[in-house]
C-alpha cells in the first residue's frame, strides 16, 4: 500500500505545472522584504487612484512597479506576514515605492500596517506572496 501511495504522489508530481517566467507571475512565498507605512494625504496613487488610510492598499517596490506610467502589478493582490509575529494582511497593490528598502519590501496604507503591526514598530520584517 504505500508503495502504491508513493507512486501515486510521484505521479502527481510529474503533471505539467504552469511555468512562471517571473516572481509577478508566482504564488511562491518571498522572504527578506520589510513592510513600511504611509499616509494617502488624499492623493493619488501610482497606478492612479485616490485610497483612504483605512484601505488595504500598498506600494510595491519600484523595482518591481517597473518604469511604466501605470504598472501590470496595479491591482493585483498581496498576502504579506509580519515575520515577527505571524499576523498576515491581504492588499491591492496601488503605488509604487520609491523609498523602499529592496526589491521585496511593501510601503502599506496606515490601516493595512495596522492589521499586522503596530504604527510604532514602524519598519517590521515581512514574507510575502502574490495570491
Amino acid at each position: 500500500m504505500l508503495q502504491f501511495v508513493t507512486l501515486a504522489i510521484l505521479a502527481l508530481s510529474a503533471v505539467a505545472k504552469p511555468v512562471s517566467t517571473s516572481v509577478e507571475a508566482s504564488s511562491a512565498v518571498i522572504t527578506g522584504g520589510f513592510a513600511s507605512f504611509f499616509s494617502q494625504n488624499g492623493l493619488a496613487g501610482a497606478c492612479g487612484a485616490v485610497h483612504r488610510d483605512s484601505d488595504f492598499i500598498a506600494a510595491i517596490d519600484i523595482s518591481r512597479y517597473g518604469s511604466a506610467t501605470t504598472s501590470p502589478l496595479c491591482g493585483r493582490q498581496v498576502q504579506i506576514t509580519n515575520a515577527n509575529n505571524g499576523k498576515s494582511v491581504v492588499v491591492t497593490i496601488a503605488d509604487a515605492c520609491f523609498t523602499c528598502p529592496n526589491a521585496n519590501s511593501f510601503d502599506l496604507s496606515t490601516g493595512a500596517f495596522q492589521a499586522i503591526a503596530s504604527l510604532a514598530d514602524g519598519l517590521v520584517p515581512i514574507t510575502w506572496s502574490f495570491l
